[in-house]
């Protein structure tokens, strides 16, 4: 069936219009459909909720920050980090793209205000959290970085997306989509399970933990060998891998953001700096379920969204692991 996507673009206005038409000019190029709010330059509240709506429509949502933080509404939040919020909340695939040398940024597209700088400067700090974020220096590197994460982001988490009303629904296809629909409330159930299951742990045998060793499997894409998909395994003991995830769980995470924290975490270990890198979802599933059944990570599924956070053993855990201690003597 022929697919198209439907992509939202998240930024500040003024100082980005450039760089939004470059953006919409990538996705239109992939054949898929820009989504945004240009005929909304300032946001309200009322806005905000009609926003939220195409934001659900979307698959894919792409947020571009530069030098401005944005509108802010009455919590103290600009809409564009609301709006970025609320994305991940849905559990919809998110593509960051940050401006990189921002002390460079011309003076009437920035923030004056002191108290705006922080927040941008704390809010790129977060979503560069992401492990499909990506660095942009000129509006034609941000298009062309839009585009190639784009390309891999369909191939690598493909969505519904709009199908052509005329293309013709068959019989296989519907047996496919409740296929689908069994094996997701399989999943549910599993995960439902093995929450039951957290109480009777000690019972496990031999589980393994602490200085045991895991082989991680991973892909990560080579820009230099034309987006050719190259393949690597890292050897890493199971706290040497809490210790890099779990402050990221101290908040409930969705899976799909889970899974990003843990590819993004295994790419900081490796210190190669590659880009793209994803786990294999065999190990991603391993890692989840030893940690579920170490009774460090809580699974559970809020909604339709599987989540994933840290038990109470598991901030006592990360707190004894990342805590500088006094010297004795």
């Amino acid at each position: 069936m022929e697919k198209r996507y439907q992509i939202f673009i998240s930024s500040t206005f003024a100082d980005l219009e450039e760089e939004r038409k470059e953006v919409m000019e990538a996705i239109i190029n992939l054949d898929c459909f820009p989504a945004g709010m240009e005929m909304f330059p300032a946001v309200d509240i009322e806005q905000f909720d009609y926003i939220k709506t195409i934001i659900d429509q979307s698959d894919y949502y792409i947020l571009v920050i530069a030098g401005r933080y944005g509108s802010v509404a009455e919590d103290g939040k600009s809409y564009t980090e609301k709006e970025y919020e609320y994305a991940i909340e849905k559990g919809i695939p998110v593509l960051v793209f940050v401006k990189k040398d921002i002390d460079n940024i011309l003076v009437s597209q920035t923030d004056s205000n002191a108290e705006l700088k922080e927040k941008l400067l704390r809010f790129r700090e977060k979503v560069m959290t992401n492990r499909l974020a990506k660095y942009w220096n000129e509006k034609m590197e941000l298009k062309y970085n839009v585009q190639g994460s784009l390309l891999r982001a369909f191939k690598m988490n493909p969505r519904d997306g709009w199908i052509k009303g005329d293309t013709p629904t068959d019989k296989k296809t519907l047996i496919e989509l409740d296929k689908v629909r069994k094996e997701r409330n399989e999943l549910e159930n599993k995960v439902e399970y093995l929450n039951s299951q957290l109480k009777e742990k000690n019972e496990i045998k031999n589980i393994a933990d602490g200085n045991d060793i895991i082989n991680i499997n991973y892909i990560y894409t080579d820009y230099e060998l034309d987006y050719e998909d190259e393949k690597g395994e890292v050897s890493i003991t199971w706290n040497e891998l809490f210790k890099f995830i779990a402050p990221e769980f101290a908040a409930t995470q969705t899976i799909y953001a889970a899974n990003g924290i843990i590819s993004k975490s295994i790419n900081r270990y490796i210190n190669e700096g590659y880009d793209d890198l994803d786990i294999n979802q065999d190990d991603v599933n391993i890692i989840k379920y030893q940690f579920d059944a170490l009774n460090l990570i809580k699974l559970k599924v809020i909604g339709s969204q599987e989540t994933m956070t840290l038990t109470d053993e598991g901030k006592r855990l990360v707190r004894d692991m990342i805590v500088i201690k006094k010297e004795l003597g």
